[in-house]
């Protein structure tokens, strides 16, 4: 994995964009003996949509409406993003 992989969930074309930035951050590694901190920005984002995701999963319920994104039709339907990491499927009607 790059280092600008490790700044968005999501591919980043123009990294000067984060210059100057105040961003939260998730330490994932310290070396104490080296003065060594590691920050990465992309773990707190995953943590953030971890946290959506199983908030939403824990709210679902059949009969409920939901709406989504289509994110690849198929023969007997539609894959949909429900939102933070969440894909449903639904039959075309």
């Amino acid at each position: 994995m790059n280092l600008i992989s490790r700044i968005a969930l999501y591919r980043v074309e123009n990294i000067e964009e984060s210059v100057g930035q105040k961003l939260r951050r998730v330490g994932t590694e310290a070396n104490e003996s080296r003065r060594n901190l590691v920050l990465r920005r992309r773990a707190y984002y995953e943590r953030e949509r971890e946290e959506a995701r199983k908030k939403l999963l824990e709210s679902l319920e059949p009969g409920q409406v939901y709406e989504g994104t289509v994110r690849k039709p198929m023969d007997f339907g539609a894959f949909v993003d429900l939102g933070s990491g969440v894909d449903g499927h639904g039959r075309a009607v």
